[in-house]
């Protein structure tokens, strides 16, 4: 089943990575201002709440597979790193004190066991965390560009110049409307 589930992460990830993006965060996070979209393309909400379902996911809704496949790669070795605590830790013998086999001192694994597991408990939850505030912000950096992108200008400016007219030396007034179409 994780196989299949993973397996499947990866392929979403580089289906939506080989589609075109037309705003990639890096150039999108230059022009970025906290202002409030209209219109926008990627729920910031959906997206922090897809992250905390599935750590990574919430990227690839926003069109950043490879920015989620590094978060859910890191959740997988904390989530790792936890297990192998826990398992250093159930290993490790338990004597009751009035046993001939009881020793006043720790084991290394006694120490080691419990240290790694919570280390990796703790990266774990540091990890979606900041995954979800992460895809959230990618979410709305990438609204605004949207929303930038999308805008059409126009734009009458009126002009007035002398210049010359015909064969006469003459210089004539000029008036005039230059228009300007940004898109």
């Amino acid at each position: 089943m994780i196989r299949k589930l993973l397996a499947a992460l990866i392929l979403l990830a580089l289906v939506s990575s080989a589609s075109a993006q037309r705003i990639s965060y890096r150039d999108a996070k230059k022009i970025y201002t906290d202002e409030k979209v209209e219109n926008q393309k990627y729920s910031p909400i959906a997206a922090g709440v897809l992250s905390y379902v599935f750590v990574g996911s919430g990227h690839i809704y926003v069109g950043e597979p490879l920015r989620g496949l590094c978060f859910f790669t890191g959740q997988v070795a904390s989530l790792t790193c936890g297990m192998v605590g826990l398992l250093m830790m159930l290993s490790e013998p338990m004597y009751e004190p009035d046993s001939p086999n009881y020793t006043s001192h720790y084991t290394n694994n006694s120490i080691k066991g419990p240290t790694l597991m919570i280390l990796g408990v703790s990266a774990s939850i540091l990890n979606q965390v900041f995954s979800i505030i992460d895809v959230v912000h990618v979410a709305k950096v990438k609204n605004f560009a949207y929303s930038q992108q999308n805008h059409v200008l126009l734009q009458a400016k009126p002009f007035f110049e002398y210049a010359n007219h015909g064969t006469l030396n003459s210089k004539q007034p000029t008036v005039g409307l230059s228009l300007c179409l940004k898109f």
